[in-house]
This record gives structure tokens, C-alpha cells and sequence, in this order.
């Protein structure tokens, strides 16, 4: 996961504003994050990022990093079990509203935007309905218009 890493250690997080901690915590947790080593220590340590950069339908300022980070982690091909959870991090993210930095919304999506590629390529070798679907789900949220391209590309009703 050095590419990941390369994405997390390029961050002043003392600058970075999350809801519980501090963003040095944030960072602890991403690394261990896309470290996990079983599907129960990422669904541990999935609090260490709902919590923190992320809590329901807020966003905060470590949910901009965060993506960076998803997506850096996608790119090193994770193991299956950790895929849906990077998944269901950028769908809360992508999802959600910052009141305090009406913008922040925007610029996850705009970071999420420069890997709709590899999210096309995720859902193309999904092996799961359900996942892909996720996965469908959250580039809806970057470009509707290029999941539409996507769908028909895999063959998949436009849902």
C-alpha cells in the first residue's frame, strides 16, 4: 500500500478539521484502515473514520483526504473483503453536506472525479451484484452522466 501511504503522508493533517480527534488521529486510522488484515478489523476500525471525517449525512474537512485515500487504495488492488467498505466510505462521503464548508461536498466529488475509471473498472469485474451495484452507486454520485455510459458499456439496466 505504498501509493495509499504516498496519498496519506502528502497531507498536514494539523491542518485538517474532523469531528472527534484530531487529524493525525484520522490519518492513524485510514492507514490501519487499508491495512486491515480480516473483515472484522475493518468494520472495527470503519469508526475511526465515521466519526472522524464522516457522522450520518455531515461531511468534514478530513472527508476531502479521505477520498484521496479510498481511492489511492482501490488503485492497489485491496483484498475483496476491504473493497465494499472503501465502497460504503466514498458513498457516505459523496452523500453528504458540509454546513460550515458548503464547497467541501464539491471538491470530494471533484477528487473522486480524477478515479471514475478505476470505479468503472471495479464494477466491471465485480463478481457480486450487490457490490457492483455500490460501486454504480457511488459514480452516480461523482458523474450520473458517465455511469450511464458505464452501465451500458457492462450491459447493465440503466437503473
Amino acid at each position: 500500500m505504498r501509493l495509499t501511504q504516498s496519498v496519506i503522508d502528502a497531507v498536514d493533517w494539523s491542518r485538517i478539521e474532523v469531528l472527534r480527534g484530531t487529524g493525525a488521529d484520522l490519518a492513524t486510522s485510514l492507514t490501519q484502515f487499508v491495512h486491515a488484515e480480516t473483515p472484522e478489523r475493518a468494520s472495527e476500525l470503519w469508526w475511526g473514520l465515521e466519526g472522524a471525517a464522516f457522522a450520518q449525512n455531515t461531511i468534514y474537512g478530513g472527508a476531502e483526504p479521505t477520498v484521496a485515500t479510498m481511492m489511492a487504495s482501490l488503485a492497489e488492488r485491496p483484498p475483496a473483503f476491504l473493497r465494499p467498505w472503501i465502497i460504503e466510505v466514498l458513498r457516505f462521503i459523496l452523500s453528504g453536506g458540509s454546513e460550515v464548508d458548503p464547497s467541501l461536498s464539491e471538491r470530494c466529488r471533484e477528487s473522486a472525479q480524477r478515479g471514475v475509471w478505476l470505479l468503472a473498472a471495479e464494477a466491471n469485474d465485480a463478481e457480486a451484484a450487490d457490490y457492483r451495484e455500490a460501486v454504480l452507486e457511488v459514480l452516480t454520485l461523482i458523474d450520473p452522466t458517465f455511469t450511464v455510459v458505464v452501465r451500458t458499456g457492462l450491459g447493465i439496466d440503466h437503473g
